[in-house]
């Protein structure tokens, strides 16, 4: 088992980074510019792959190995926890969207890998699962400079390539490929334990400057990119990595709080809690708010009363669970 501590403070980070996703969801994509969510909301996903890659490196230290880790257990483990729940929560919302008046035709199902938003995100975590052991095999035998170079030139690689054969962005939003150095990080991370320095800041900003450039100042560096989810991308991955730290940093000193307690659970179930959201956008409550003159406050309210059924529904299923 990871050292309680540490599991802490991942379920606080884990716990941010569903509100972010929750918030991100709730801002219509006409207003994502303006409100800089590229720079800040965008960067949760990169951040829960960052921990799973993190805590498999933590299981492969701990005595795993590829024999166990690909043995059909563990892979029906996976299937079960990621797999099943997302599969079955889209044979509720094909049974349920026409119903209300929403339709979704099957081909749109499948280019977008699921209804609603987010939708993307178990096909990522299946496709990192596999990868993840290789790169912990990488990271493990070499030196940190050469490890660096083999992941970060095969990011480049297989970006470069997607970027000339003009992959289709629907497609492209269901490959992992673009979170390979994120998922490197996240191992180096449990390896190395990097604290926060002048080295780390400045990598993080640095990416953050690269996100800046690339989502609003209308740089393209075809054929490095593909330039779809560019605040995603192997360059931009030193700013989660920052963002992870400072988070981690501040835990220590607000883990007896009470609010970061509830935060914590949020990171506990925060797969269920994704799966709820995903249902609930994708029933589009938004036009009722789009009736408030104020964006600003209809964003707020719209947010607060997702986050609330999003988050309210699995707290009370898991404690009847535990009864």
């Amino acid at each position: 088992m990871v050292e309680k501590g540490v599991i802490n403070y991942l379920n606080f980070i884990k716990g941010v980074c569903i509100i972010l996703v929750i918030l991100l969801h709730s801002i219509p994509y006409a207003h994502w510019r303006i409100s800089l969510a590229g720079a800040w909301l965008d960067q949760a996903v990169p951040i829960f792959l960052f921990i799973t890659a993190y805590l498999t490196y933590y299981s492969f230290e701990r005595g795993k190995n590829f024999k166990i880790y690909f043995s059909i257990n563990s892979f029906k483990k996976m299937i079960n926890r990621i797999f099943f729940p997302f599969l079955f929560l889209i044979i509720i919302q094909l049974t349920i969207l026409p119903i209300i008046g929403h339709q979704m035709p099957a081909k749109q199902v499948v280019m977008w890998g699921g209804v609603g938003p987010g939708s993307y995100y178990p096909w990522l975590y299946l496709q990192a699962w596999f990868f993840i052991p290789i790169i912990i095999y990488i990271v493990q035998k070499l030196s940190i400079v050469k490890s660096i170079i083999i992941v970060l030139g095969s990011a480049v690689l297989i970006e470069c390539f997607l970027s000339f054969i003009d992959i289709h962005p629907n497609i492209y939003r269901l490959l992992f490929t673009r979170h390979i150095f994120i998922l490197y990080l996240g191992c180096i991370m449990r390896k190395y334990e990097f604290k926060l320095s002048i080295s780390t800041i400045v990598l993080g900003i640095t990416s953050l400057f690269a996100i800046l450039l690339l989502v609003y100042g209308g740089i393209n560096l075809k054929p490095l990119f593909t330039g779809y989810w560019v605040s995603q991308q192997w360059m931009t991955s030193f700013y989660p990595f920052l963002i992870f730290i400072i988070i981690r940093d501040i835990y220590k000193h607000i883990d007896k709080c009470k609010i970061t307690s509830l935060i914590n659970k949020f990171g506990i179930y925060s797969y269920e809690i994704f799966l709820t959201q995903m249902f609930l956008f994708s029933l589009d409550f938004s036009s009722i708010f789009r009736r408030i003159p104020n964006i600003a406050v209809a964003i707020i309210l719209y947010f607060i009363i997702m986050l609330f059924f999003s988050i309210t529904p699995v707290i009370i299923f898991k404690k009847m669970r535990l009864k």
